[in-house]
């Protein structure tokens, strides 16, 4: 079983920098639309040294455009290796199973998994994690093998660290609203 951690996504460098110092994230994920992508090196070491794994968030939609920058930046893009890869269609993932791309392959909440059959094509697919849907709630989850004690666990977690979070969640949703008012109350 695959633990579960708090990551964030940027799209710009002020709001990496601001990931950077939250010492709660486990991971940073990169837009690919970020500025500069001859910056990305320096990005992904960054991060590294601030003791998080770093990812790549791809666009949504793998349209001409989107195909001709990753295409034309992919030596700057994956020169390193990024640890994780955000997955938001399989249009996606097929480019990156071309290309042998690495990284950890995390589907994206988009890429749904509503029941065994689709969780475990989609590991057959290539996916490495599966985003958790939103809509399931915990035993609905564990029917379809993805690990939804993770919430609780989570809720507990961060009550331990002092924030006011529903350790009774039942579905996605509710702790994320949980997570987030704990959040906006704890500034």
């Amino acid at each position: 079983r695959k633990d579960f951690f708090l990551s964030a996504s940027v799209l710009t460098d002020g709001q990496l920098e601001a990931a950077l110092q939250n010492k709660d994230l486990k991971r940073i994920y990169l837009s690919a639309s970020m500025p500069d992508p001859f910056r990305f090196t320096t990005r992904k070491e960054q991060i590294r040294r601030a003791g998080k794994e770093a990812g790549l968030i791809f666009p949504r939609i793998l349209r001409k455009e989107a195909d001709d920058f990753l295409s034309t930046h992919e030596k700057e893009l994956f020169d390193t290796p990024f640890d994780a890869l955000l997955i938001p269609s399989l249009d996606v993932l097929e480019w990156i199973l071309e290309r042998g791309t690495e990284g950890e392959k995390v589907s994206d909440h988009t890429i749904y998994a509503f029941n065994t059959l689709s969780a475990s094509c989609l590991k057959e697919m290539g996916i490495d994690r599966i985003t958790l849907p939103e809509e399931l709630n915990i035993h609905e989850l564990e029917k379809i093998g993805l690990s939804a004690p993770q919430i609780t666990y989570l809720c507990h977690e961060l009550k331990i660290r002092g924030l006011d979070v529903d350790e009774d969640a039942v579905t996605v949703e509710e702790a994320k609203s949980s997570i987030l008012k704990a959040l906006k109350e704890n500034r």
